[in-house]
């Protein structure tokens, strides 16, 4: 039987979104046509499955995909790429509004821009 995982970002647990919806009814449609699947949020999840592919979600948050992707690379193990993400205006608005995101008041402080504070944000 094909195993398939479903990997995403860290947060996908705790907080839905997008990805993790759309992750948890591949899963279920996927399991129904026969396949094993299972959904992990960590590379150390990752590294403790044997897959037959690895599906990655939401490119807004590359740094997490990336790791995931060298994981594949490095194991032999195909990967596709969903790639669920916000507009250029719905991230900029993220990081540059400050009356809407607290956080914003920080990367402004540190010298961040957008892409710096995208950066800063995939590596925490």
């Amino acid at each position: 039987m094909k195993k398939i995982i479903f990997a995403l970002r860290a947060s996908a647990e705790k907080k839905m979104g997008g990805d993790s919806r759309k992750a948890k009814l591949y899963k279920e449609q996927i399991t129904k046509l026969g396949f094993s699947a299972e959904i992990v949020f960590s590379l150390e999840q990752l590294s403790l499955q044997k897959p037959d592919i690895v599906h990655l979600f939401n490119i807004d948050l590359a740094y997490e995909n990336f790791l995931y992707a060298e994981w594949c690379v490095n194991n032999s193990v195909p990967y596709v790429i969903s790639t669920i993400h916000h507009s250029n205006e719905a991230m900029s608005a993220y990081y540059n509004l400050a009356k809407y995101n607290s956080a914003s008041d920080v990367f402004k402080l540190l010298g961040f821009d957008f892409y710096g504070a995208a950066i800063f944000r995939e590596r925490l």
